[in-house]
C-alpha cells in the first residue's frame, strides 16, 4: 500500500484517491475534472493506519464508488467444437 494512491471514481461525478503511509493517510475527495481538497490524519502506528485504511475503502466501495483502472476479469475463451465427421 505504501506509495500507491488509488483512485475510486462514484459515477463521472466524484473521485476519491487513499494513500497510506506508515501511520499517516491522505486521503482526497472532489468533483472530477477539479483538484479537489486533501486531508492527512496520523494514527500514530502503521496497524492502526492500515486497519484504518481497509475500512475507508470498504466504506467507499458500500457507497458505489469504483476503482478506476482495475483489471477487469478476462472472459473465459469458449472451447472451439471440433469437427466431429458425421458417417
Amino acid at each position: 500500500m505504501t506509495g500507491s494512491m488509488p483512485r475510486y471514481e462514484l459515477g463521472t461525478e466524484f473521485f476519491w484517491t487513499i494513500e497510506l503511509s506508515g501511520s499517516t493517510i491522505t486521503t482526497s475527495l472532489g468533483k472530477v475534472g477539479y483538484d479537489g481538497h486533501s486531508r492527512v490524519k496520523d494514527h500514530g502506528a502503521a496497524t492502526e493506519a492500515k486497519r484504518q485504511y481497509d475500512q475507508l475503502v470498504a466504506e467507499k466501495l458500500e457507497q458505489g464508488y469504483v476503482l478506476v483502472g482495475a483489471p477487469r476479469k478476462a472472459a473465459k475463451p469458449k472451447p472451439k467444437k471440433s469437427a466431429k465427421k458425421r458417417g
